[in-house]
């Protein structure tokens, strides 16, 4: 190729290396050290929280069994029969509800737990009779089933 076909050729060079004010296509430029990443504090927490509610829904019930019975009006056994009604339905309900949370988005579907969570123990803390709570419970752990 001629001098005159190298100066007008839009590459600049026979050798067809790119100009010189155009970016390199791999960066070159070397850091000093590997790429940081920020820990996810705010993630953490919100998972720890929602693992103390979780826990919390499902011990505290039992060391209050006196109280629940006194404010249902029955015996220190049926309110008994309460918590492990309950239980029962985590347990039942536990592995349908992975094997159908599988594909879903998880921010979501934490924030629906814990509204779930929310609105299942306070409508069983203002129930008027063991049986209503009972339903509340049974109607909590087939919608979290569903969902």
């Amino acid at each position: 190729m001629s001098d005159s076909a190298q100066a007008s050729s839009p590459r600049g060079t026979a050798s067809g290396s790119t100009l010189p004010d155009e970016p390199p296509a791999i960066s070159t430029t070397r850091t000093s050290g590997p790429a940081v990443t920020r820990f996810p504090l705010a993630a953490l927490v919100v998972m720890a929280c929602t693992t103390f509610i979780g826990i919390v829904t499902e011990t505290m019930p039992a060391g209050l069994l006196p109280q629940i019975a006194r404010g249902l009006r029955v015996s220190d056994g049926a309110a008994g029969g309460l918590v492990s009604a309950y239980a029962v339905g985590a347990v039942l309900g536990a592995i349908p509800a992975v094997m159908l949370s599988r594909g879903a988005r998880r921010k979501p579907l934490l924030c629906a737990g814990l509204l779930g969570f929310l609105l299942a123990n306070t409508a069983t803390a203002l129930a008027p009779a063991l049986l209503a709570a009972l339903l509340i419970l049974c109607r909590s752990e087939m919608r979290c089933c569903r969902s």
